[in-house]
């Protein structure tokens, strides 16, 4: 029996975004960084796409790039911001909430 595993989020710096792709679609969570501010902008998540937890999985993983990078993290994308609201406890020494 094959395994199947879920793909990769990749860090694309050069379009500012993490993306994961998976059969010709992206989706994908576009930043803008300055200094050691990380803006999570916008989570776009193609409709053949959905239902994987992709755009949570995105977040979750820009997180831990501002952990390891020692980055403050300020929400703009409604998605973006509303996954850090629920998960307050995990990432509240991250986030400036402008």
């Amino acid at each position: 029996m094959e395994e199947t595993q879920a793909p990769a989020v990749v860090l694309n710096e050069p379009e500012e975004r993490w993306q994961i792709e998976r059969d010709g679609q992206v989706a994908f969570l576009a930043y803008m960084r300055h200094d050691d501010l990380l803006y999570l902008v916008h989570t776009e998540v193609p409709p053949e796409m959905k239902g994987g937890s992709l755009a949570s999985r995105m977040v979750r993983t820009a997180m831990d790039f501002a952990r390891d990078h020692a980055l403050t993290v300020i929400p703009f994308c409604p998605f973006a911001r509303s996954y850090l609201e629920r998960h307050r406890k995990d990432y509240e020494e991250l986030v400036r909430w402008d």
